[in-house]
């Protein structure tokens, strides 16, 4: 039923794309009729100012002496005048009319491109519903066609100036976070609230109040319509945003959830506490799936995009990099981060890139296909003020976000500060998110602001 709703959206949608071009198209088209029939009357207007340009000619010469003569040549001329100035507006108009049907191709590639999309998506949806059993066979496809486009560089463009400045939260907003199409971010934090944002109004869409203690971290499943936060109350929730309710409960760490990451294909949770445990949940069976030990606690966790990856990072300072399928370990970077703690992980969109966050104030990017560091960030206007602290990376993986001491540092890849901002927040920055767009970002404080970057 979900799938056929989503195709009559689509439907909808389409309709009034063809609708609004089509109106489009013959605006266009009876503007270019209109300046046609213009452009042949300055053409005859063309013609009779040659005409009378020759013809001035010998009035000029023989309006050299008397006022009739002279009075001719002045009305002459200013005949002329009248008809230069049409001969000007020829040419715009001939401009005019190449911009308008520019415009059309250019209306009509995009909807041909909208077709395509939709298309190929119907066609999924279809061949979905025909391998259904009972009605119950989830959108494989459609998954791995959205999938696609998320892992696809897109370019970033730097934020100016904030667009919204939001008091979101009555204690410290801990962490932020865009699904993933960018069509609402959510925010938790101290006062034990979730909170969701529309990014294009800065209006609050909906609000849970199911923990008992400060929610530490969030993430949301593939469609966006889920919610997974886990609590300093030990517990992990996954909040649905169609019944504004919390779905399910988990219960099984015995300390601080301090971080997750949701699988995108699959309904799976990855969280690291301070119990000194990383734990694999499965919130369709409603059940813990793995559970492995580490010798420290576990700040930060992030899950490549094609849930075959998982990166921890550790209160010791040491980066981990694990294959979910066998749960094991595949390298370990020891004393990273000079034996502070990690405080965030971020894995690119392209699954090359891992970006380090540590409490020595020190930003380390990973190639993930050499494990090898590649770059390092730091600058004198940064101090990483909290164990939670979390740095992003740009759509195209060009620039780096991080939050300081009441200032936000944008640095450029080769490892200088592009931007420093400092008209926003008045405090200590804890969080960050890059919108999947590439158009804005988010950033949390400790005073529970929240700035949408635009």
């Amino acid at each position: 039923m979900e799938l056929m709703t989503k195709v009559k959206e689509l439907e909808l949608e389409n309709k009034d794309l063809k609708s609004k071009l089509q109106a489009n198209i013959d605006y266009n088209e009876k503007n270019a009729l209109v300046l046609g029939e213009k452009v042949i009357s300055i053409h005859v207007l063309v013609q009779r100012d040659r005409q009378l340009a020759a013809h001035a000619g010998g009035l000029e010469g023989r309006a050299c002496s008397g006022k009739e003569g002279q009075a001719g040549a002045c009305a002459v001329s200013a005949w002329l005048s009248e008809c230069r100035k049409v001969l000007a507006l020829s040419n715009d108009n001939r401009e005019l009319i190449s911009n308008l049907m520019s415009v059309k191709n250019e209306v009509a590639e995009k909807m041909n491109q909208a077709n395509e999309i939709y298309n190929k998506a119907l066609g999924v949806m279809e061949a979905n519903s025909k391998q259904a059993v009972g009605g119950t066979k989830s959108s494989e496809k459609l998954d791995e066609y959205m999938l696609s486009s998320l892992s696809a560089p897109l370019a970033s463009t730097i934020p100016e100036k904030p667009k919204f400045k939001i008091s979101a939260h009555n204690q410290e907003a801990l962490a932020v976070r865009y699904d993933n199409f960018g069509n609402s971010l959510a925010t938790c934090g101290g006062d034990n609230l979730v909170k969701v944002w529309d990014p294009a109004t800065g209006k609050e869409i909906s609000r849970f109040k199911d923990f008992t203690k400060p929610v530490t971290c969030l993430d949301y499943n593939l469609d966006g319509n889920l919610i997974c936060a886990g609590s300093v109350d030990k517990t992990i929730r996954v909040l649905d945003l169609k019944t504004q309710r919390s779905k399910h409960c988990f219960t099984g760490h015995s300390d601080t959830i301090n971080s997750l990451s949701t699988l995108l294909r699959s309904a799976k949770i990855v969280s690291g506490s301070s119990d000194r445990t990383i734990k694999l949940w499965d919130y369709e069976k409603m059940q813990v799936s793995l559970t492995t030990n580490y010798p420290s606690a576990t700040f930060s966790v992030d899950v490549a995009q094609d849930d075959n990856m998982l990166v921890t990072g550790h209160n010791n300072g040491t980066l981990v990099i694990w294959s979910i399928n066998k749960f094991g370990k595949v390298i370990e970077f020891k004393d990273l981060h000079r034996g502070e703690v990690i405080s965030s992980v971020c894995i690119s969109r392209d699954s090359y890139y891992v970006l380090t966050n540590g409490r020595d104030n020190i930003l380390k990017l990973i190639d993930l296909r050499k494990y090898d560091v590649v770059k390092e960030f730091t600058d004198d206007q940064y101090t990483n003020t909290s164990n939670t602290n979390r740095a992003c990376l740009s759509t195209d993986s060009k620039f780096v976000l991080v939050g300081g001491n009441a200032k936000v540092l944008l640095f450029k890849d080769d490892g200088e500060v592009d931007t420093v901002y400092e008209d926003g927040h008045q405090t200590r920055v804890l969080g960050t998110d890059w919108e999947p767009r590439g158009s804005q970002f988010a950033t949390v404080d400790a005073y529970g602001g929240l700035i949408i970057w635009e």
